[in-house]
């Protein structure tokens, strides 16, 4: 979910020239849009109120997620049909270290390679790659 739409953003700002964002929560979209209006990359990302068992994944060459372990975990292949080359990465932040070993296990049943896991007190983001 793109929440209130800060990597979107920052995706924009650091060169990507087509971000693709989404939220299923209504509150979420409409704060991202402000927020990607206010930071003027609105020609660079397009937004969307879906969610991630129902929304087409177009080909990307990177995906940052910031969901849930329970629903990150069924969105696993989805995100890695969506990876269109082996060294896609695919970002995944917001995460409960106690879910650490259960996420990566799960990622590569389905083809990612961890590359990486950073720590912050007790939350974690880790970095896969399509494999």
């Amino acid at each position: 979910g793109t929440g209130t739409g800060v990597l979107a953003i920052a995706a924009a700002k650091l060169g990507v020239r087509s971000v693709f964002a989404f939220d299923y929560d209504e509150w979420s979209v409409e704060n991202a849009r402000e927020n990607i209006e206010r930071n003027r990359v609105a020609e660079n990302v397009a937004i969307l109120q879906a969610d991630i068992f129902t929304v087409e994944l177009p080909q990307v060459d990177g995906i940052a997620a910031n969901m849930y372990r329970n629903v990150l975990i069924p969105s696993f292949p989805k995100l890695h049909a969506a990876l269109r080359s082996h060294d896609s990465p695919l970002i995944i932040s917001g995460i409960l270290q106690y879910d650490e070993e259960e996420l990566r296990s799960e990622a590569e049943k389905v083809g990612f390679t961890h590359v990486r896991t950073d720590r912050e007190d007790e939350w974690l983001a880790m970095v896969f790659t399509r494999g």
